[in-house]
C-alpha cells in the first residue's frame, strides 16, 4: 500500500469550508441584503426602496420631513418622496392648477376682447376722383363723409391724400397737396411738374377729433392747390385711411 496521504477527503474538506466562507461571506454582505442586483450592464435593479441616509418617513402617509426615498416597498403605486413631498402627487395638483389658471385666462381673454370691442370700434375708407379741374387755391376734389357710431363721442383718423396732375401750362407748375379732417389741415406736399408732364403728391395726416354725437358726420379729403392747371382726363386725387372710433 502507498505510503502518501490521501488527498481526497482533505481537498474535498477544504473545497466545504471554502464553500461555508462564502456563504458566510454572501449573507453579511449589505449589499446582497439591499436587494440591489447588476442584471445587464448599465442596468441595475433594486427590490424594495431606496432611500437617503436622512430619510426619516416611515411610510406612503407619512414621508418625514428630510431626505428622499424611491419606491415603494408596499407594492403600491411608483412613489419619490423629496425632503416630506409627495413628488408625483405633488406635480399632479400643480398640473391641475394650471390647467385652471389656463382655462381661466382663456376665459378672461374672450371678456378683455369683448370689452375691446366696446371701447374702441376700427373703420376704415377710400375715395377717388378722376378727370377733375385743378382748384387755383386750396380745395377738396376727393372726399368722405364719416358717420359717428352709436356710443362713440371721439376719433383718431389717420389719412393719406394723393393726386396726380397733369400740367397742361406753359411753364412750370407747382401741386400742393394736403389732408383735410374735420376742421383740421395737415402738413402739404409741394411738388414742381414740367410742362406737358405728370406730377405727384402725397400728404399724411393724424388728429384726433373730438366731441361728437352718435349720427353726427364729419368729411374727410384731399385737397389740392395748382395754379393754372385745368381739368385733364388722367387727373386722379384719392383719400384713404382708417378711424378708431373711441367712447
Amino acid at each position: 500500500m502507498s505510503k502518501l496521504p490521501e488527498t481526497g477527503p482533505s481537498l474535498l474538506r477544504h473545497l466545504r469550508q471554502q464553500q461555508r466562507r462564502m456563504i458566510r461571506n454572501e449573507n453579511a454582505s449589505p449589499f446582497t441584503r439591499s436587494g440591489t442586483s447588476v442584471t445587464a450592464e448599465g442596468r441595475v435593479e433594486v427590490t424594495g426602496q431606496m432611500q437617503s441616509g436622512d430619510y426619516d418617513g416611515t411610510s406612503r402617509t407619512d414621508l418625514g420631513t428630510a431626505g428622499w426615498m424611491l419606491g415603494p416597498d408596499d407594492g403600491g403605486a411608483s412613489l419619490l418622496a423629496l425632503n416630506g413631498i409627495d413628488v408625483y402627487a405633488d406635480l399632479a395638483a400643480k398640473d391641475v392648477t394650471i390647467l385652471g389658471l389656463i382655462d381661466d385666462l382663456a376665459a378672461k381673454d374672450v371678456v378683455l376682447t369683448d370689452l375691446v370691442s366696446k371701447v374702441v370700434k376700427v373703420g376704415s375708407f377710400d375715395h377717388s376722383e378722376t378727370g377733375f379741374d385743378p382748384p387755383d387755391t386750396w380745395g377738396t376734389v376727393s372726399s368722405v363723409t364719416l358717420t359717428v357710431p352709436n356710443g362713440f363721442t371721439q376719433a383718431v383718423v389717420t389719412a393719406v391724400a394723393y393726386v396726380k396732375l397733369m400740367n397742361n401750362f406753359t411753364g412750370i407748375a407747382y401741386i400742393d397737396c394736403r389732408v383735410l379732417i374735420a376742421a383740421f389741415n395737415g402738413p402739404a406736399d409741394d411738388r414742381p411738374v414740367d410742362p406737358s408732364h405728370y406730377g405727384a403728391a402725397l400728404s399724411v395726416h393724424t388728429t384726433p377729433v373730438t366731441g361728437l354725437t352718435a349720427g353726427g358726420t364729419f368729411v374727410v379729403g384731399c385737397q389740392v392747390s395748382a395754379y393754372d392747371l385745368t381739368a385733364f382726363a388722367g387727373n386722379q386725387a384719392r383719400i384713404s385711411g382708417t378711424v378708431l372710433w373711441l367712447r
